[in-house]
């Protein structure tokens, strides 16, 4: 069956529906059953891919092309720098703000558009750890996201293109200064 397929909690694998946390007895069977039916093994974790999930309430989502949000169909892209889509469900960044694209001044529309290009950046084609962290009132989940460089907010305030989160947006002199 080629390389065993390990981890200490859980076991992830790629050909289930993109995004998969499953006890290990239940990842060798399915993976034995996809072997059986198709052929074909899935591929084993990176180090980097098990260290992104090995904090309890994390969820793996295999790497997938991610760009802008554009018209309907909205899937697996980036709305704004905070904001973005994964597997169909929304998803609000937790511990950021970033710049509105529907911007208040010249600047802040330079640096939304910087932020969102910089998330597509982040995300695109990378293995991603979400840990959710609830609902906002516009029911988007609350989630932090991890890719192999760490955390992804941290990542985008250490760019300049978002600042973090104290709790309501930050006002348009913030951004227009």
């Amino acid at each position: 069956m080629g390389r065993p397929l390990t981890h200490s909690r859980f076991h992830f694998c790629r050909h289930l529906f993109g995004a998969c946390r499953v006890p290990v007895a239940t990842a060798t069977f399915l993976a034995a059953a996809l072997v059986a039916s198709c052929g074909v093994a899935p591929r084993q974790a990176t180090p980097e891919e098990v260290a992104l999930v090995s904090s309890a309430g994390s969820d793996l989502y295999q790497p997938r092309s991610m760009t802008r949000c554009e018209g309907k169909g909205r899937r697996n892209c980036v709305v704004d720098g905070d904001t973005l889509w994964i597997g169909g469900e929304k998803m609000r960044l937790t511990g950021i703000d970033a710049p509105e694209l529907k911007y208040r001044c010249i600047k802040e529309a330079a640096l939304a558009r910087k932020a969102t290009w910089s998330l597509v950046e982040m995300v695109d084609n990378q293995p991603l750890a979400v840990r959710r962290q609830g609902t906002d009132q516009y029911g988007r989940t609350l989630a932090r996201l991890a890719n192999v460089n760490g955390d992804i907010g941290k990542q985008m305030i250490a760019r300049g293109v978002a600042a973090p989160w104290r709790g309501r947006r930050y006002p348009a002199s913030f951004w227009c200064g």
